[in-house]
Formats: C-alpha cells, structure tokens, sequence
C-alpha cells in the first residue's frame, strides 16, 4: 500500500508540474511501475454506432504513429471499444483471440499481431470539459500472457486516478497558457488600501517602473496609489502606463500595461468607440448620448486619427488591446 501512496502522489506531482504528452508519459511509466504491460494508449475521442471510435486527441506509448492508421480500418468493427464505452468508468479486460472472430474483424487479428497487443485493459470515463470521452489502454503482447482478475482488480483501482490526474493536468496546463497570453497584456500584483504588494510577479515591477524607474517594490508609489483612491474607476493613466485596480474586501488587485494609442482618447469619444465598435448605428449612439449625429461622427473621426486606423474592425481590436480586465 505504501508503493502505491508514493506512486499516486508522484502521479498528482506530475499533474501540477509537467505539459500534457510529458505528463502522460510519466503517467503509464508509474502505472507500469505497478501493473506490468508492453505498451497503451491514451487519448480523448468518442464511440459512435456504425463508425466506432473516432479518436480526436492520442498519445502512443511504445506504440509507433502507424498504430492509429492499422486502426482506422477496422474501428467500425471494433467490439473492445463499443463494449468499453457501454461500461463507462468501469475497467475491461480483453482477450482479443476470443472476441475478435469471423470474417469482420480479421483486420482487427491482423493489427493485433503486427502490434502485439494481444491482451488489453481499457477504461473509459466522460470528460466534460472537453466535450469528448477519456480512454485508455494498456497491452500485453502475448496472446499467453493474460491479465489476471488480480491485476484487473489493481487497474480499476489505479486507471481512474490517471483519467483524473489527466484530467487536472489539462485544466493546469490550459491555465498556464492562458496567464501566458494574458501576460503579453498586463501584468498583475495583489497588495492592500495602504498600498504594500503582498504579491506581484516581475513584469508588474518592470511596467511600474516605466513611470517612476526608481521605484522598487513592496510600496506603491505615491502618486499611483492617490490616483487609484481618487479615481471611481480605481484606474490611473500615466506618461507611459495604465494601472487599475478591484477591491475585494480588503485586498486590491492591481492590473497594470503600457499605454496604448487608445489611452488617448478623452471619455467621450471613449464612449463612442465602445457603442460603434460593438455595431450600434450612429443615430443610435447618437440618441443614447444626447447629442447630435454630427458630433458622433466628429468625435469618430477624431478617434480614428488618433489611432490611426479607418474601420470598425480595428477600432474593436484597439479596445480590445485595451482593456484592464
């Protein structure tokens, strides 16, 4: 048992540490580490009546890239993967030579062979997130060479915990990539009303500092932190960059980026950019402002100046751009 706590926690260390085809990797070598096999397969996809699976995401392990091609033949006939995917969450345990007869699946007998994945334990689990289904499969390739009820035992216990640590490690992952994109816009910090960070990563520092280059953490600069009280926005626009901050109880969470073309805009014609770019008609901005058609297209026309663009779909990319949250 205690082999087995070890190797679950590995399994969820690697979750939290390692990209998704690393992690997998990692995965069936701790599996293997406890249930001896020859090779697997994990990936996402779905079974469908008449078309069998249809694989949209598939890590090989010790298997070469041809499998999926020998596989695309048969898959329709492919009784292991309709009866695994009637049995969601459960583990099955297959002996091809004994399913996979008659004159249908001596395709599937032929792959079995060349790939030596005579015997095989799959598990199928829902993946919501991705709208697809999870499967895996580990195999051994003698024909002989049976996974026992024991080892079937073990792998309903260990197999779901690797659907799951998957599971967790695609969401991480997805996570990371998206703070990285957000990164290329603004970089944040969490501090308190009085000003001292608590947290901050390093762009946060190297943004603030294009206003003030002596600044160093964990106090705010003065002037920033007067304009973030005074503002009801809780936003202040410098020289060269733009801060905003959200109070949560007592925290306050600090979005800071360069200044961009659109920072120079005055509130007004900030406000028309908004309503056109997101394809109000001028009469109707016009009507919801309060003033005439005229002014709306002046106030455009000094927006696309000042940004130096001349359409509605660049003017959406610019406030996009733009946008602290």
């Amino acid at each position: 048992m205690d082999t087995i706590n070890r190797t679950l926690l590995d399994l969820y260390r690697g979750a939290r540490e390692l990209p998704v085809p690393e992690f997998q990797e990692l995965a069936l070598m701790l599996l293997k580490s406890l249930l001896l096999f020859d090779s697997g397969i994990w990936g996402a996809g779905e079974v469908t009546a008449g078309a069998g699976l249809i694989v949209h995401t598939l890590h090989l392990h010790k298997q070469p890239e041809e499998w999926l091609v020998s596989y695309d033949h048969f898959k329709s006939h492919d009784r292991a993967a309709y009866e695994a995917n009637s049995r969601v969450g459960e583990v099955c345990n297959f002996h091809f030579p004994d399913i996979d007869t008659g004159r249908l699946n001596a395709a599937n007998r032929l792959h079995c062979k060349k790939f030596a994945t005579q015997n095989a334990l799959i598990t199928t689990s829902f993946a919501r997130e991705i709208s697809s289904q999870d499967f895996m499969a580990v195999f051994r390739a003698k024909a002989r060479d049976r996974f026992s009820e024991e080892e079937h035992h073990l792998a309903e216990f260990l197999m779901p915990h690797l659907i799951e640590a998957g599971r967790i490690n695609r969401l991480l992952w997805l996570n990371q990539m998206t703070k990285a994109v957000l990164a290329q816009r603004f970089a944040r910090a969490i501090g308190d009303g009085e000003g001292m960070l608590h947290s901050y990563d390093e762009v946060f520092v190297d943004i603030v500092q294009m206003e003030w280059p002596e600044w160093l953490p964990p106090l705010l600069p003065h002037q920033l932190l007067a304009s973030l009280q005074a503002s009801s926005e809780r936003r202040f626009t410098g020289a060269r960059i733009v801060v905003g901050a959200s109070l949560v109880r007592d925290m306050l969470f600090f979005r800071a980026r360069q200044r961009t073309p659109m920072d120079a805009l005055t509130p007004a014609e900030r406000t028309v950019a908004n309503l056109v770019a997101h394809g109000r008609p001028y009469k109707e901005v016009a009507r919801n402002l309060g003033v005439s058609l005229a002014t709306v297209r002046n106030q455009l026309h000094s927006v696309y100046q000042k940004l130096g663009i001349s359409n509605k779909a660049s003017l959406a990319q610019c406030l996009s751009e733009a946008e602290m949250e």
